[in-house]
């Protein structure tokens, strides 16, 4: 079985080479990925093959250029990851210097290889990363990667977690970090340090802001503290109840209707029932919808034929065929091929052939070959070939 699902990765891979390099690039990264938790003597070749590839496409004159540098950088940082992963680490760090190096060279998009090589020197050492993350030059870029690596510290070393929210440039016009940063750093803690985590939710001055923090806090711990979940939730709709109608308590109701969805989905369709405008309406049952389809099929396709907009509507079912793929891939595909508009239809083939490719490889191949537009297409071959290497690495 693992012999059969390689050649079939590996199949898929040669085609792409040729045909969509980039992505080829891609996959086999993630086919190191999943070779290094099993078999790690066999990760090393798709790794430098990858590397290789990706030269070779950004050795390309500039008429035929497939690369952006933030995307060849990114790929390099990535490479570096899964070699810190198999030990490797004077050839992740090499690798890793050399996008440290020539971020600049991305211009107004270095933040994108930056936060690639923060990414993989956490593996590394965090201090290291936290080094580099200070090293970006605009400051928004800088505050998000400073709130990533609190964020995978919060659980393990909530203290370091909270030094790293308390150098982050403040909110503008304000004396407090940014809600969104206390809000991330917040999530991650609340599975092993709840209390802490409500308390530094709760250092959020802004009423609005603190009301989204506690629902994105509730959803966090519905399953681990049911309870202050719902209290929490409780909290935030009276404050959406004492706003003004306009945006914010909108999108307010909308994330309740989401939260809410998963515990009470009576209740969230109330709330998303209970929004006048027709726009934020619809919004929010299509946020429910994503919540349903993970334990009742059904409902969720009827919450999405409920929906009047066609685009709203399309995107719903979209998210319904692909939360059936792995457990009725007959009902996902019966639900895609209704999706009227081509763009969400092409999206739901290619979430199917992704969740697909982990279990059936032969039906992902034909439904990922089914989509018309040959880009499209070819990422989800890509898809496919990686879930080969992903099943062939489970059954190693």
């Amino acid at each position: 079985m693992a012999a059969k699902d390689f050649d079939h990765s590996e199949r898929l891979i040669a085609e792409l080479e040729t045909s969509a390099p980039v992505p080829a690039v891609e996959a086999l990264i993630d086919i190191a990925e999943a070779l290094s938790a099993v078999d790690a003597s066999r990760a090393g070749e798709p790794l430098e093959r990858a590397e290789r590839l990706a030269r070779v496409i950004w050795a390309l004159p500039p008429s035929q250029a497939l690369y952006t540098a933030a995307g060849f950088l990114s790929d390099l940082a990535n490479i570096a990851k899964v070699w810190t992963a198999l030990g490797e680490r004077d050839r992740a760090e090499r690798l890793l210097a050399e996008v440290v190096r020539d971020a600049h060279t991305a211009a107004n998009l270095s933040w994108i290889p930056h936060s690639g090589a923060v990414r993989a020197m956490m593996s590394i050492d965090w201090r290291r990363a936290e080094r580099i993350a200070r090293s970006i030059p605009g400051a928004n870029a800088r505050a998000d990667e400073l709130t990533g690596i609190a964020t995978r510290l919060a659980e393990v070393a909530p203290l370091e977690a909270e030094r790293l929210l308390a150098s982050i440039p403040n909110a503008p016009g304000s004396d407090h970090p940014k809600p969104e940063s206390i809000n991330e750093i917040a999530k991650a803690m609340a599975g092993h340090h709840p209390t802490r985590a409500e308390n530094l939710v709760r250092s959020i001055t802004d009423t609005s802001a603190l009301a989204f923090a506690l629902v994105d806090l509730a959803v966090v711990l519905t399953g681990s503290d049911p309870a202050r979940a719902e209290r929490l939730l409780r909290e935030a709709e009276d404050e959406a109840g004492r706003m003004e109608d306009g945006f914010p308590r909108g999108t307010l109701l909308i994330a309740l209707a989401k939260a809410t969805a998963a515990m009470d989905p009576d209740r969230a369709e109330c709330i998303a029932l209970s929004l006048q405008d027709d726009f934020r309406r619809e919004c929010a049952l299509e946020a429910i919808v994503k919540v349903v389809a993970a334990g009742n099929l059904e409902r969720a396709e009827r919450v999405a034929r409920s929906i009047e907009d066609q685009h709203n509507r399309a995107s719903a079912l979209n998210d319904v065929a692909v939360a059936a793929a792995a457990s009725n891939p007959d009902f996902a595909e019966r639900v895609a091929a209704s999706i009227a508009i081509e763009y969400y239809r092409t999206g739901a083939l290619e979430g199917i052939a992704k969740v697909l490719a982990a279990k059936d490889v032969d039906r992902a191949e034909r439904i990922a070959l089914s989509i018309a537009d040959g880009q499209r297409r070819a990422v989800a071959l890509a898809t496919v070939a990686k879930g080969c290497a992903a099943l062939s690495a489970m059954n190693w």
